[in-house]
């Protein structure tokens, strides 16, 4: 299958409207309410395949619906920002459970694995819903989806899917930690999912694309998985020292892998506007348009970079303006293209919402925006 093949179907997906009777539901919401059925369904199976009650299994899968509502709306009055950070609400709900179930001197270990593997089905859906929605969304790249501005995108660069990669991740780790549950002694199926997901978060942070302080080269995300290889070794051999040391070399495995990426990203990712690159095409928009433009192109170079403008009239003095883009290092792919003429007519003053470049040959793009001559 082509990479247009594969960006063609990705890029249907972020239209999709769930629709239930006469009332269109939000495809987060959607997906969200799969998951927690889903979830439950697997809970319970669980529980009545291993023996343990069914019942107290149904109120551990209650008692994590409320946690998620309560600690979502308290997080949302604390900072002020309505927001799902799954990691956190994957700790909170576990920490709940685990306490509670220890209180009523319930077996919590044995619990709480069941609760993992609804947790973790959960995800499954609950990161398909993200990417339908347009958030947690990958850095810009030649494959991904390019999100309408009906997701709040403002830009039509191409982004990596990293949320059918967790996606197609959690299903794995669901189907682990269900084994882990029928065949591993209790607690193994939460060690499970904390190192591996942990591990995983911890290479796929860097590739996120959205907006993410940093504490230290890592972001929140980053911290977090840290922590949860931390406790995942703690688990497993109840030892301080271990789980200290854990937390530690993990903390410093994401911040190296972190830097690399970020080293290495332009040999391997869409180009990034920062520093020079942006200053060379803030330069070309510039001198475009300050030309005396026409039908023969205005050829104007930056860096790498070089660009052609155009400008054809009708009778009544209305135009098309023509552009093009290359690179004369490499052949650019058409996020990268997209990216480039995008700024280049923002840097211009020129709306290019709708901006749909094609390839022309061997890297070369072209676009015509009507009405903008």
């Amino acid at each position: 299958m082509s990479s247009s093949s594969i960006n063609a179907w990705l890029d249907q997906w972020p239209r999709v409207r769930v629709r239930i009777g006469d009332a269109i539901v939000p495809a987060y919401f959607a997906c969200g309410m799969v998951g927690v059925g889903a979830g439950a369904l697997a809970v319970l199976l669980l529980a009545v395949w291993t023996g343990a009650s069914a019942a107290v299994a149904a109120a551990v899968c209650a008692l994590a619906c409320a946690t998620f509502l309560v600690f979502s709306l308290l997080r949302w009055w604390i900072t002020g920002v309505q927001k799902i950070v799954l990691l956190e609400q994957f700790a909170v709900v576990l920490l709940t459970a685990y306490g509670v179930l220890s209180l009523c001197a319930l077996p919590a270990l044995a619990y709480v694995d069941l609760l993992t593997v609804g947790l973790a089905t959960f995800l499954v859906a609950g990161r398909i819903g993200c990417f339908v929605t347009g958030c947690c969304y990958g850095v810009e790249a030649g494959i991904g989806v390019s999100y309408p501005k009906e997701c709040g995108h403002h830009s039509r660069a191409r982004r990596m899917p990293l949320q059918l990669v967790e996606s197609i991740a959690w299903a794995i780790l669901t189907a682990a930690a269900a084994l882990a549950v029928i065949f591993k002694p209790e607690g193994t199926a939460l060690e499970l999912v904390l190192i591996a997901y942990g591990a995983l978060r911890s290479m796929l942070e860097p590739l996120r694309g959205d907006p993410r302080r940093r504490w230290l080269w890592l972001t929140e995300g980053g911290w977090l998985a840290a922590l949860a290889i931390g406790m995942g070794a703690w688990l497993h051999d109840r030892s301080l020292a271990i789980s200290a040391i854990t937390l530690g070399g993990s903390a410093a495995f994401a911040a190296l892998v972190t830097v690399l990426i970020s080293a290495t990203r332009r040999s391997w990712l869409a180009l990034s506007f920062t520093g020079s690159e942006r200053a060379h095409v803030e330069r070309a928009a510039s001198e475009l348009k300050a030309a005396e433009l026409g039908a023969v192109p205005v050829v104007c170079e930056a860096g790498d970079l070089i660009f052609a403008a155009s400008r054809v009239e009708d009778g009544a003095g209305k135009g098309d303006l023509n552009i093009s883009v290359s690179s004369r290092g490499r052949k650019l792919d058409h996020a990268e293209a997209t990216m480039t003429l995008e700024w280049l007519m923002r840097t211009w003053g020129i709306d290019a919402g709708d901006l749909r470049p094609v390839e022309a040959k061997n890297g070369v793009f072209l676009t015509t925006l009507r009405g903008a001559g």
